[in-house]
């Protein structure tokens, strides 16, 4: 005997048990599938971060070198931020950000960052937080020391991190 739908049977317009267990397959097949590309938007948020940093490392040492001075990038692990200088007559002035023509001071934890929450680890460079460049765009520590082994930065990002190593030499920047 089969019952019709009607307005006296309580089970009429109710989920059956394969229809329940069908929907938590699907939500479960859908978390499995999204958890992973989370993780990979956060390492490309890394990554993303890392290069403008070995950027803007690049553009402080061809400054230094077309501009016959010196040059330096001040990292700051404990806020997450760093600035660029340049030597200019007897003292040291921003070095302008050649895309947004202001000073170079950028900040991983401003609000209005795309890099927010990335976190700067550590800074090392002859056991400083500062990366200086000569006049020949020769790496060095603040005090103008050349490096005597690779300086390097290190990064990271819920759960996920990256170093950044600048040759002593020549400046070259490597990310592992």
């Amino acid at each position: 005997m089969r019952i019709l739908p009607s307005k006296h049977n309580p089970f009429s317009k109710a989920f059956t048990l394969i229809e329940l267990i069908l929907i938590v397959v699907i939500l479960g097949i859908l978390t499995a599938v999204t958890i992973p590309r989370l993780n990979s938007v956060h390492e490309m948020k890394l990554n993303s971060a890392v290069k403008k940093v070995a950027v803007d490392i690049e553009y402080a040492q061809s400054a230094a070198l077309s501009r016959n001075t010196d040059t330096r990038i001040v990292f700051d692990a404990s806020s997450d931020s760093y600035y660029a200088e340049i030597y200019n007559d007897g003292s040291w002035a921003f070095l302008a950000d050649p895309v947004y023509r202001g000073d170079m001071n950028v900040d991983f934890q401003a609000d209005n960052s795309q890099f927010k929450d990335v976190d700067i680890d550590s800074a090392d460079f002859n056991s400083g937080s500062v990366l200086r460049f000569n006049w020949e765009g020769t790496p060095a520590d603040g005090g103008g020391s050349a490096l005597a082994a690779q300086g390097i930065l290190n990064f990271s990002f819920r759960g996920n991190s990256l170093s950044l190593l600048v040759s002593p030499g020549t400046g070259k920047i490597t990310v592992q």
